[in-house]
């Protein structure tokens, strides 16, 4: 019979039990907020974010609206270099409603997709960068970067 788990045992420790030794690696996954910048439709002027690991990652971005911006607003997001502009992520993903969650799955657009990978930090594609589409200066979101460290 197999052994009870108590409340107290260490999450890992239960993952274990259940997939078997060795049959899998358990790899961190990151979470970064930063500010959106809506005051500007220059490139990396909404988010210029650089990858801060040593190693390349798989990464993906969620903006949230927390002030709707007025009009046709909207955010291009992706990999690129530190002064460049993507839209491999987010591809004109509205900012247009508040509590909104605009991000690669429902708004890739036609360029984007929900990963996309960046190289090591000082590599030639290790920001995660983005730009309005439109100057909404009355627009407030945050971007959240989430990403996979993979060595």
């Amino acid at each position: 019979m197999a052994e009870a788990f108590a409340r107290g045992d260490p999450t890992g420790w239960i993952a274990r039990q259940f997939i078997g030794a060795g049959t899998a690696t358990h790899l961190p996954i990151r979470i970064d907020k930063v500010a959106g910048v809506h005051s500007g439709t220059a490139n990396g002027g909404y988010l210029n974010w650089q990858n801060p690991e040593d190693v390349g990652i798989l990464a993906t971005v969620i903006a949230h609206v927390t002030t709707a911006g007025t009009g046709t607003a909207g955010v291009d997001i992706g990999a690129g270099t530190g002064s460049g502009s993507s839209d491999n992520i987010i591809d004109a993903g509205r900012i247009d409603t508040v509590n909104r969650a605009v991000n690669g799955s429902k708004d890739a657009g036609t360029n984007g997709r929900l990963f996309a990978w960046l190289s090591a930090k000082g590599g030639t594609t290790d920001y995660m960068v983005g730009k309005c589409n439109d100057l909404d200066a009355t627009a407030v979101s945050n971007a959240y970067i989430v990403y996979i460290p993979i060595s």
